[in-house]
Formats: C-alpha cells, structure tokens, sequence
C-alpha cells in the first residue's frame, strides 16, 4: 500500500508539474495572440496607408493583402492553440481531481 501511495504521490506531483507547463504555455499562447493581433492591426494600417499613396500600385496593394490575410490567419491559429491549451490545462485538471480521489480512497482503506 505504501508502494502506491508513493506512486500515486509521485503521478500527482507530474500532473501538477504538467498543469504548471501547460498554464505557462497558456500564458504565452495569450502573449503571442496579443502580440499577433497588434501586429495584423498594424498591418492592415500600413495596408490602408499604403492603398492611399500607392493610387494606382496594384501589385503593392496585393502583396499588403497578402500578408493581412497571413496576419490573420496567423492569429486564428494562435487562437486555436491557446484553446489547446486551455484544453489540455482542464484535462490536466481532471486527471489530478481524478488522481487526488484515488489517492483519498487509498488512503481511506
């Protein structure tokens, strides 16, 4: 009995080292979305300017589509992975409540 509680001891002291990560990697999945988001604002502002003074410069105004949409897609992306990682942060979550009851139930009998 002592043999599994050590190891349970230890499998809940991974899952709280791997929530710790996986909140971490929230965090700057956060960071990077933001940091994503002002850079797509920014360059749909470059994009309007540039439309304005480039009047008749099409192929200008393609190329600043072009890396808007990039921009774009890059902050759907880091979305997607920031709810990822929110994802397996609950899962981690579940798992260490799951691992905490069975540690009581050990410890009840």
């Amino acid at each position: 009995i002592t043999s599994v509680r050590d190891a349970s001891n230890e499998v809940v002291s991974g899952i709280e080292g791997i929530s710790g990560i996986v909140e971490s990697f929230n965090e700057i999945s956060s960071s990077v979305a933001a940091t994503v988001e002002q850079q797509r604002a920014a360059t749909s502002e470059i994009a309007r300017s540039v439309s304005q003074a480039a009047h008749g410069a099409a192929g200008i105004a393609t190329s600043i589509g072009d890396v808007n949409s990039a921009a774009v897609e890059t902050t759907q992306k880091a979305e997607e992975l920031q709810t990822a990682a929110g994802d397996l942060s609950q899962q981690a979550g579940a798992l260490s409540d799951e691992m905490s009851a069975f540690l009581q139930q050990l410890r009840s009998a």
